[in-house]
């Protein structure tokens, strides 16, 4: 009888050992499946392909993502867990702030609203446009990422993008997300 309690106890002790063992490598944790519409993909300037090649979980990514896949209609969907959402979160925070500084930089300003569905790029006539179409492109990207992060549907993402001249406050483009837009030399009149 002795014997069976040791035997008891130790098979309890292996199950204990398992479950935080399986517990503390990540076994038991939750994912949730995020959306990529293709207007964040070809907006990032890649084809549904490429951005399902660069997204997998491999190497740098390892931490990044769970798994990715094509989706239909040119989405890609990724599957992260809670930790994983934070990181890609903490990372568009900082990006969108490092475009901030860079424009500020340049003597240009960016705003973007509470929930991340406009932003305005108050513009002066000699900025570096390199910049500004980086930054632009960044920032857009960015975005429509916090929105699908946050819960937004894919299907219902949108961007309203307004640049304007800092120097009069004049709007020179007010535009929305897929539409085509120019700066005309008229805009920077006084």
């Amino acid at each position: 009888m002795k014997n069976k309690k040791i035997i008891l106890a130790l098979i309890t002790l292996m199950v204990i050992t398992s479950a935080i063992i399986m517990n503390g490598c990540g076994f038991n944790k939750k994912t949730s499946e995020y959306c990529f519409p293709a207007i964040l993909i070809s907006s990032s300037g890649q084809t549904q392909e490429s951005a399902v090649e660069d997204l997998q979980p491999d190497g740098p990514n390892d931490k990044l993502i769970t798994s990715v896949k094509k989706g239909s209609n040119g989405s890609v969907v990724l599957e992260l867990n809670d930790e994983q959402l934070q990181t890609w979160l903490n990372r568009i925070e900082d990006t969108i702030k490092q475009c901030k500084q860079e424009a500020k930089n340049d003597g240009c300003e960016v705003i973007i609203n509470d929930d991340y569905t406009q932003f305005t790029y108050k513009l002066h006539k000699d900025a570096n446009v390199a910049q500004y179409v980086s930054n632009s492109t960044l920032v857009a990207t960015q975005c429509l990422e916090y929105q699908v992060f946050t819960g937004v549907n894919s299907n219902e993402v949108k961007l309203n993008f307004i640049v304007t001249n800092i120097q009069t406050g004049k709007v020179m483009v007010d535009a929305e997300l897929g539409e085509e837009f120019t700066i005309n030399p008229e805009d920077w009149k006084e």
